[in-house]
């Protein structure tokens, strides 16, 4: 079930628990491009996960249903504003389960506003990291979502920054 939480903000609670920001409308045009034999190709759909609730919950549905009411909270009192792309780009690869290795571009995003929605996240999971704001741009054939990099942690472990990519994947006119 999707429940709206603010003007383009969604929880997806059926898919992976995430609540995401809608950011299509500051995404140029992409193009597909090949990364050590892997074909990358743009998203259908553009958004910012800002919480991954059910992971952050630990499955916990009580403390998942308080994690997206208290971000639905934060997002009414200080909105999120999202002004573009930041130009950091990364290629990231993650392996789950035995599974070919699965590969996504990121893109960075410039955003606003966001203390709030921390602070409130961490009173009530004193472990909650900030997530990194970003949005996949293109991800492998093999990868439904995109490769979830919810934190400061998952980014160094999973991505690698590559700013040529924005020459390769980005559309100029």
């Amino acid at each position: 079930m999707i429940e709206i939480l603010a003007p383009g903000i969604r929880y997806d609670s059926d898919t992976k628990g995430y609540i995401m920001l809608d950011v299509g409308r500051v995404i140029p045009e992409l193009r597909s491009t090949e990364k050590n034999g892997v074909k990358l190709l743009p998203k259908a759909e553009f958004h910012c996960s800002i919480v991954a609730a059910r992971d952050l919950s630990d499955g916990n549905p009580e403390l998942e249903a308080l994690i997206v009411e208290t971000t639905k909270a934060s997002l009414h009192r200080v909105p999120i504003k999202v002004t573009g792309l930041s130009g950091a780009y990364y290629i990231c690869k993650e392996t789950k389960d035995g599974d070919a290795t699965q590969t996504t571009v990121i893109g960075g995003l410039e955003t606003s506003s966001l203390d709030d929605l921390h602070k409130s996240l961490q009173k009530i999971v004193p472990t909650y990291q900030p997530f990194i704001p970003h949005v996949t741009l293109l991800k492998s054939q093999n990868s439904k979502y995109g490769i979830g990099v919810n934190s400061q942690t998952d980014l160094e472990k999973l991505c690698r920054r590559d700013n040529q990519l924005a020459t390769q994947i980005v559309k100029h006119k």
